[in-house]
């Protein structure tokens, strides 16, 4: 689901990749599989920043944030560019302690 959403997010359907990302964040819940949701809601924030919601991508990159801190780097896919896409979000929300971190990455 989590890949489909990239593949739909970069055709530019939105909802659909929305929709894609927000099944795979349901999914841990129904299965006790926790696997990749940082990715998912990494996946949302994208969506909303392209979009310019940040309030929206700001969220999601928190809910992303903490799921990677209670569950380490393992959880998420691609660790690099999922931080790389959260410090993005966070510097447009204009968290300045994102921007130094972004600096040496």
């Amino acid at each position: 689901l989590i890949e489909l959403g990239h593949v739909l997010a970069n055709l530019g359907d939105f909802a659909a990749a929305t929709d894609c990302y927000q099944q795979a964040i349901a999914l841990p819940k129904e299965t006790n599989w926790f696997f990749r949701t940082p990715d998912a809601h990494a996946g949302l924030a994208a969506l909303a920043l392209t979009q310019n919601k940040i309030t929206a991508a700001l969220t999601n990159t928190e809910a992303a944030l903490a799921l990677l801190a209670e569950q380490g780097l393992a959880a998420a896919g691609e660790p690099f560019s999922r931080f790389l896409a959260h410090q993005r979000v966070l510097i447009a929300a204009g968290n300045p302690p994102a921007q130094p971190v972004l600096h040496t990455t």
